[in-house]
C-alpha cells in the first residue's frame, strides 16, 4: 500500500552516551536484545527520545506492534513534535485498518515534514479505503506535486480515475506508474483490465499476454487471459494463451484453482469437443481453491461460477444431438450463459441449413448495453457484434440476469429509489435503442431471445421467486413494445416457457435457468416464421 517505515535514528541523533550500546545493537540486528536491555526490570525509567526510537524500531522488527506502539507514544509524550514517531504510529494504525486514527498521525506527521511523499500517499490510502475518493485524489495529487514519478500515487490515482469512469486519465496515470516501476504487476494489470473496460479487447489481451511472457507465474493474470481469450475468439489470443498454457509450470500452478478448469471445460463445449469438456468438468471436482475473482466483477463469485456451469454444462453434454457439419454457415447466438443453450446445433434459415455458433459476454446484462459510457461488458459485445461477416443472421440471448431476485432491476431499484416499472421501461428503450444503432452498419439479421419464465429456486423465498417472474413479464412487454417499430425480431420462448404465475412450466428448461436443446423448436418456428 505503499508504506515505508522510517529506520532508527543515526548516531548523531544520541544525546545520552549512556545508550551507545542500545544503537550498536541495533545496528548489529541484535533486536531481542535491544528488548530484552529495555525490558531488564533493574533498568531506569527511558527518557532520551532517541533510544526510545531504537526501541520502537527493534519492536518494529520484531513485529510486536502492540510494543512499538506503546513505546511510539512514550517518545510523542516527551516530544509531541517527533515527526518519525507520529508517521510509524499512523502506520500501525493503518495496517490495522484503524483509518480515523491513522489519519490523526499522519496529518500531524505531513505538517511537521510537508515535503514527505510517503506521509502523503498514505493519507491518501487511508482516506481511499474510508470511501472519501475526493480527499483521496488530492492527496495522491500533492503526492505527484513533490515527486511526478511517484509510483504509488499514481497506481492508486489510475485506480480511482478507472473507478469513476475517466478512462484515459486513468491509462495516464498506469503508464506513469509503469515508468516508475516496470516490474509493478498490479499495475500492468490494472492497465490491461482498463482497456477491456475501454473498448480496446484485443489490446486487453495483448497486454495479458505481455505481462504473462515475463510473470507466467502471475496466475491472477493468467486466468484473466484465460477467460477472455474464451470469450473473444481471435485466433491470435488463442495461439498467445496456447503458448502460454504449453509451460507445464504455468498448467501445474492453474490447475490447482476450480475456475481454471471451469473455463476450460466452457472453451472446450463452445469448439464442440464435448469429451475434453467433461474432463475437465471432472477435474475441477477435485479442487476446491476459489480465491481467484474473474475478470469481469460483474460475475458471480467463483464457488457460485464454478457450480452454475458445472451444472448447466453438465446438463447440456449429456442431452441427444446429431453431428452438425462445421462447413456449414453460421447462425450466430451473442449472449450470456443463454448463448450456450443451442451451441453448434442445427437451424434451418430460408431453406438452408446454419450452424449455431455462440459468441459469450460473461455476465452481460441489457443494463450494460443501454448505459451511454463504455464498459467491459459493452465492449466484449460490440467485439462479437462488429467482428461477424455483415449482414448475418444473429440471435441474442440478454435479459436473463436483469430480471434475477438477486441483482438486476430488484436490487437496483431498491438501491436507487425507483419503481422497477420505471427501471425496467428505461433499459429496454436503451438496449434496443443500441442495438438499431449498432446495426446501421452491419446490417444483421437480428432476433432478440425474451427472458424465458424462471424455474422457482429454493434458494429463495415464494415472494422472491413471484417477483422475478413479474419482472421477466415486465421485461418481455417492455421489449415488445419497443421492438414493434424496429427490424429487430422478438422470439418469444416467454410464452411456451410460462406456467402458473409466471413461473416455468418445466417444459423447455435443462437446469434451473437455462434453456435445453427442446426449446430449439421455438426459435426454428420464429426464423422460419
Amino acid at each position: 500500500m505503499g508504506l515505508k517505515i522510517l529506520n532508527a535514528p543515526p548516531a548523531t541523533e544520541l544525546k545520552n552516551t549512556n545508550f551507545n550500546n542500545f544503537l550498536k545493537l541495533f545496528e548489529d540486528q541484535n533486536y531481542e536484545a535491544v528488548v530484552s536491555a529495555y525490558e531488564a526490570p533493574n533498568q531506569a525509567s527511558f527518557n532520551c527520545v532517541a533510544t526510545l526510537k531504537i526501541v520502537a524500531a527493534s519492536f518494529q522488527r520484531l513485529n510486536r506492534t502492540n510494543d512499538e506502539l506503546r513505546v511510539l507514544s512514550k517518545v510523542l509524550e516527551l516530544n509531541p513534535s517527533d515527526a518519525q514517531a507520529c508517521f510509524n504510529a499512523g502506520v500501525i494504525h493503518l495496517e490495522r485498518q484503524d483509518f480515523n486514527t491513522a489519519i490523526i498521525f499522519f496529518k500531524t506527521a505531513s505538517i511537521l515534514m510537508p515535503e514527505n511523499t510517503d506521509t502523503l500517499l498514505n493519507l491518501g490510502i487511508c482516506y481511499k479505503e474510508l470511501g472519501d475518493l475526493k480527499k483521496a485524489t488530492q492527496q495522491y495529487q500533492l503526492t505527484l506535486d513533490i515527486d511526478p514519478n511517484n509510483e504509488g500515487a499514481s497506481l492508486n490515482l489510475g485506480n480511482i480515475f478507472a473507478k469513476n469512469g475517466n478512462k484515459d486519465s486513468a491509462i495516464s496515470c498506469y503508464l506513469n506508474a509503469m515508468k516508475a516501476n516496470p516490474a509493478n504487476l498490479e499495475t500492468q494489470f490494472n492497465l490491461a483490465l482498463l482497456f477491456l473496460e475501454n473498448g480496446d479487447v484485443l489490446q486487453a489481451a495483448a497486454n495479458f499476454y505481455h505481462l504473462l511472457k515475463s510473470n507466467p507465474a502471475f496466475e491472477k493474470a493468467g486466468i484473466s487471459f484465460q477467460q477472455l481469450c474464451c470469450q473473444i475468439d481471435d485466433l491470435e489470443a488463442d495461439k498467445a494463451l496456447a503458448s502460454y498454457l504449453g509451460n507445464e509450470a504455468v498448467i501445474n500452478k492453474l490447475s490447482t484453482f476450480r475456475l481454471f478448469h471451469v473455463i476450460s471445460a466452457i472453451g472446450a463445449f463452445k469448439s464442440g469437443d464435448y469429451g475434453r469438456s467433461k474432463q475437465s468438468l471432472d477435474a475441477s471436482k477435485s479442487v476446491s481453491n476459489q480465491s481467484l475473482q474473474p475478470v469481469l466483477e460483474g460475475v458471480d463469485g467463483d464457488e457460485h461460477f464454478c457450480n452454475a456451469y458445472s451444472i448447466f454444462l453438465l446438463s447440456l453434454i449429456s442431452e441427444p444431438r446429431k453431428t452438425v457439419s462445421k462447413d456449414l454457415p453460421q447462425m450466430f447466438h451473442i449472449g450470456e450463459s443463454h448463448s450456450l443453450s443451442f451451441a453448434n446445433r442445427e437451424i434451418v434459415i430460408n431453406e438452408t441449413a446454419h450452424r449455431i455458433h455462440p459468441k459469450l459476454c460473461l455476465g452481460i446484462k441489457a443494463f450494460h448495453l443501454a448505459q451511454s459510457k463504455n464498459n467491459k461488458y459493452k465492449s466484449l459485445f460490440h467485439h462479437h457484434f462488429l467482428s461477424i461477416p455483415k449482414q448475418s443472421n444473429v440471435f441474442i440471448s440478454i435479459g436473463e440476469i436483469d430480471c434475477r431476485p438477486d441483482e438486476g432491476f430488484i436490487t437496483a431499484s431498491k438501491k436507487a429509489g425507483n419503481s422497477i416499472q420505471q427501471l425496467v421501461n428505461k433499459t429496454v428503450a436503451g438496449y434496443v435503442k443500441h442495438l438499431e444503432k449498432l446495426n446501421c452498419s452491419k446490417e444483421h439479421q437480428i432476433w432478440l431471445l425474451n427472458v424465458p419464465a424462471p424455474v422457482e429456486k429454493a434458494k429463495f423465498t415464494k415472494e422472491q421467486n413471484q417477483a422475478s417472474a413479474d419482472v421477466v413479464e415486465m421485461f418481455n412487454k417492455a421489449l415488445f413494445d419497443h421492438t414493434q417499430k424496429s427490424t429487430l425480431k422478438v422470439v418469444d420462448v416467454y410464452s411456451k416457457t410460462r406456467g402458473a404465475n409466471g413461473i416455468s412450466n418445466g417444459i423447455y428448461h435443462c437446469d434451473d435457468t437455462h434453456l435445453g436443446y427442446k426449446a430449439l423448436e421455438v426459435l426454428q418456428s420464429s426464423v422460419a416464421g
